[in-house]
């Protein structure tokens, strides 16, 4: 039996995840709708495409247009849902709407449902803190430079990918070699700061340390924040490599140190904080 459910998922939070729990298959849109209908939108991306299709095995992928944000419930169900997919079941959140503007909601599918045989699950607020667990949540969590409580609220590590360029090779000559990515310009990139995570290389599962900034401490700082990754007991290029970091928790605030040495016992003692 197809339960297909249907949301933007973007994150992939506990919310979600308690919605997926019921499902066989997630369908999911991209674009994301923001960036479709509001034209100026820059609404950052807790998940890209690729990292959200990590995230949800069975995930399908509806390519989000003006046209379809034009069509009635009624014709959105017929056309897409059901010629297309064909599901026993439908699975959403309490707060999902869809169709021209957004007159399709919860009552709309359960009376829907009824009407052409297809049972139709309405999944209730995952609450923490006493407020529902919401992708705008988490991204003002992370926004406000709370990453470690956005983490809580997403129920897995943040994923950050990109491929890997060259940087100015700060980090080899203080013993600490780092790769250099290139992220999606749509992607929310965490406060500046060191973070502890994992990457996954050719199969094998590294701690990292991920420092996020502009490098203060050098004369020639950054203008704009960028992303290096320092993988703990490997050595290789990784240089075009497409590569996603797991973080799990924020080590500590971006520093300016008085000198390189300073900064080097830092470095030494941010990696012992890595689990």
């Amino acid at each position: 039996m197809m339960s297909l459910g249907l949301g933007v998922f973007d994150g992939v939070h506990l919310g979600h995840q308690a919605l997926l729990s019921h499902c066989s298959h997630a369908l999911t849109f991209y674009p994301h709708p923001a960036h479709v209908l509001k034209k100026n939108s820059t609404l950052p991306l807790l998940t890209t495409h690729e990292e959200m299709k990590a995230l949800i095995p069975n995930l399908l992928v509806l390519e989000f247009t003006e046209s379809i944000s034009q069509m009635s419930p009624d014709i959105f169900l017929e056309t897409v849902i059901l010629k297309q997919f064909s599901p026993q079941q439908l699975v959403i959140g309490y707060d999902y709407c869809f169709g021209r503007q957004r007159m399709g909601n919860a009552s709309y599918l359960l009376e829907w449902g009824k009407a052409h045989g297809i049972k139709v699950l309405v999944i209730p607020p995952v609450t923490l803190g006493g407020e529902p667990v919401k992708s705008s949540r988490i991204r003002a969590e992370i926004l406000n430079g709370h990453f470690n409580y956005a983490i809580e609220l997403l129920g897995h590590s943040y994923p950050l990918s990109g491929t890997v360029i060259h940087g100015q090779h700060r980090g080899a000559p203080l013993g600490f070699p780092t790769a250099n990515l290139d992220i999606e310009a749509f992607k929310l990139i965490p406060s500046n700061g060191v973070y502890g995570g994992h990457v996954t290389i050719d199969g094998t599962r590294y701690k990292a340390g991920i420092y996020i900034g502009s490098r203060p401490t050098f004369k020639d700082a950054l203008p704009r924040h960028q992303v290096e990754v320092h993988v703990i007991g490997f050595s290789g290029n990784l240089y075009g490599q497409m590569c996603c970091v797991e973080l799990t928790s924020q080590i500590r605030p971006e520093l300016h140190f008085e000198s390189i040495d300073l900064l080097k016992q830092q470095i030494e003692e941010d990696l012992t904080k890595i689990v």
